[in-house]
């Protein structure tokens, strides 16, 4: 099974990295990106740590990347 890396912000701004399944595409909509580069939005680190109440149910995260279309 392939893996991907996932980065993971607690309510402290600690970040852990783990080993997870890269994704099945289920929609033919959906496209997968490989990552070549990823940047650290302030909505990122500000969420977990409640600094962002009016956005706190919003699950758009992690989106500041740069990549190519997998083969």
């Amino acid at each position: 099974m392939s893996t991907m890396k996932e980065a993971h912000i607690d309510t402290d701004t600690n970040v852990t990295l783990h080993d997870v399944p890269i994704p099945e595409l289920l929609d033919p909509h959906q496209i997968l990106i490989n990552v070549v580069v990823a940047g650290c939005n302030p909505k990122d680190w500000k969420m977990p740590a409640g600094m962002l109440v009016t956005i706190g149910s919003c699950p758009n995260s992690g989106d500041d990347i740069a990549g190519d279309y997998p083969d």
